[in-house]
């Protein structure tokens, strides 16, 4: 009899299940927390830290101890890189064939369809992650350690940059990064490594390759696929643009205080981080109502496909656009940088959004449910918190207004889970959804119904 082998999204979805399991065991042990752990709290942020999201429940720096934030870390990780990426990683140390589900596995983790050196794709990906990481541990200890001393200074430094570049938003402060919001050097370096984490692994693996910050620039981005192109142009575009209405929402709220130079960076930084970092410098809970919507669209877009960040993904959403510009112009083929756009692609990006928009709204229907009691400002409502709450944690994100940890226990399995499906749906529904399914063998009479 032929042995059963396990359908790579099943696989997955084991693998993420088997590590939040284990991370919240290891958190539930004395020697990771202070004081009393529920098991609901220790799965949440377990949850949280490998689906890289960020939203929590009790104080990283407070309510768990140095093992405890490093178990936190070590999860971070190992979600942001991806299980099975490091899985196929080891596969190529000890020198055993890959798979064929295996490979189909990565794949999807990095967003590419057509045959490639896996291995040796996932060598150089793990790689330049911890060359940036490093990188950006080396700039935040500048900053950190003459505050914190070499020994709290370092550690500091190299959590928030494996939780920055990770997508993460963890952060052994408190307050997260507003203490620095006068620091360009702290600010900046998080943003950066947050964008570069959001970009996506196989953009990333293209601009090591090109090397286009050497001569020839403007030839070499021609060589940049059109994912890469796509990615780098809306990234910019919605970088700026979030930045310019954060900046016009808030300047007479959350941005009254400080003065014209500490607003621009503040607003450039609340414009990356929710696609999807979840660190922040003002207070979620006190910015204007239009301000959650900016946020929450920001949020429900994420940023890019095979990232260490999450959302419907940033090419989903420029697919969706391009789709409705091509019937508008009547024209049967959507084409972007001169290159035709296979169907099975554009069928994924609006099963991906269909898929978002569902479970958000009947997340949302339960959740506003079962949790209408919980602390709010003067200038907002427990429905538009309680959704802010809900994107947030479907685009993996940890933003908060400050209400997650007042959620009864049905709030916070219904967080937990949509952490989860956000963190993998995507993926899955991209694994689910094959080639073959467009050339069967079986062709039915078409027929005609009304639309719109």
């Amino acid at each position: 009899m032929a042995k059963k082998r396990i359908s790579p999204p099943l696989l997955i979805v084991i693998i993420f299940l088997i590590t939040i399991l284990g991370g919240s065991i290891l958190l539930m042990l004395p020697f990771s927390h202070h004081g009393k752990l529920s098991v609901t709290d220790a799965m949440f942020t377990e949850t949280s830290a490998v689906c890289v999201t960020g939203l929590i429940v009790k104080d990283t720096g407070r309510d768990f101890t140095l093992w405890g934030q490093l178990i936190i870390l070590l999860s971070i990780q190992l979600g942001g890189l991806g299980i099975m990426t490091i899985s196929t990683f080891f596969y190529h140390l000890i020198k055993k064939d890959m798979s064929l589900s295996n490979q189909q596995v990565i794949r999807a983790l990095v967003a590419k369809d057509d045959f490639f050196d896996i291995a040796n794709l996932v060598i150089k990906i793990i790689v330049y992650t911890f060359i940036i990481e490093t990188i950006g541990a080396l700039l935040f200890a500048i900053k950190f350690i003459p505050l914190y001393g070499w020994k709290h200074g370092t550690y500091f430094s190299v959590f928030h940059s494996v939780s920055s570049f990770c997508n993460a938003g963890f952060s052994t402060f408190s307050t997260s990064l507003a203490h620095f919001y006068n620091s360009p050097l702290v600010i900046l370096t998080s943003a950066f490594l947050l964008i570069f984490g959001g970009l996506g692994f196989l953009v990333l693996y293209e601009l090591f390759e090109l090397n286009i910050f050497k001569k020839g620039i403007k030839i070499k981005l021609k060589k940049l696929s059109v994912q890469a192109k796509i990615m780098i142009s809306i990234s910019l575009l919605l970088l700026i643009v979030g930045a310019i209405l954060f900046y016009l929402f808030e300047m007479k709220n959350t941005l009254g205080q400080y003065p014209v130079g500490d607003r621009i960076l503040i607003s450039f930084y609340q414009s990356a981080t929710p696609r999807t970092a979840g660190f922040n410098i003002v207070n979620m809970g006190h910015v204007n109502p239009i301000t959650l919507v900016l946020n929450d669209i920001l949020m429900f877009i994420g940023a890019g496909p095979g990232s260490t960040a999450g959302g419907i993904k940033v090419t989903t959403i420029v697919l969706l656009i391009m789709v409705l510009f091509s019937f508008l112009r009547e024209k049967d083929k959507v084409v972007m940088y001169k290159k035709t756009i296979p169907p099975i692609i554009i069928f994924r990006a609006v099963s991906i959004f269909l898929f978002a928009i569902f479970w958000i709204i009947i997340s949302y229907f339960i959740l506003l449910g079962t949790n209408f009691h919980v602390p709010i400002s003067e200038n907002q409502d427990v429905s538009q918190r309680l959704l802010f709450e809900l994107i947030s944690a479907f685009g993996t994100v940890g933003l908060s207004t400050g209400i997650t940890p007042y959620l009864n226990l049905i709030g916070k399995l219904l967080i937990m889970v949509t952490m989860f499906v956000g963190r993998l749906g995507p993926t899955l529904i991209a694994l689910t959804i094959r080639k073959d399914m467009f050339y069967s063998q079986v062709s039915y009479p078409e027929e005609r119904i009304m639309v719109g």
